[in-house]
C-alpha cells in the first residue's frame, strides 16, 4: 500500500471479502481513478511497462485486437 500511495493509487481500495480477485479489484478502480481511453494507454504504455519483453507482448496483443475490430467493421450485402 506504501508503493501505491507513493505512485499516486493511494485511495484505491480492497475488499478481503469480496470473491472478486485483488487484481480484478485492481484494475476497476485504476480504470475508474485514472479514465484513460485506449489511445491514452496506448501513449503511456512505456509508463506502464517497463519490461521491454512484456511491453512488446503487450503491443502484439494489442494489435492483434485492432485487427479483430476492423475485420468486426466489415459488411456484407445480403441477396
Amino acid at each position: 500500500m506504501r508503493v501505491l500511495d507513493i505512485m499516486g493509487l493511494g485511495a484505491i481500495d480492497f475488499n478481503d471479502k469480496s470473491a472478486q480477485p485483488m487484481e480484478e479489484q485492481f484494475w476497476e478502480q485504476f480504470d475508474g481513478v485514472f479514465a484513460l481511453t485506449e489511445t491514452e494507454m496506448r501513449r503511456e504504455l512505456p509508463n506502464i511497462i517497463t519490461d521491454p519483453a512484456n511491453q512488446a507482448k503487450v503491443e502484439a496483443l494489442l494489435a492483434g485486437r485492432s485487427q479483430e475490430a476492423v475485420g468486426a467493421e466489415n459488411t456484407q450485402k445480403l441477396a
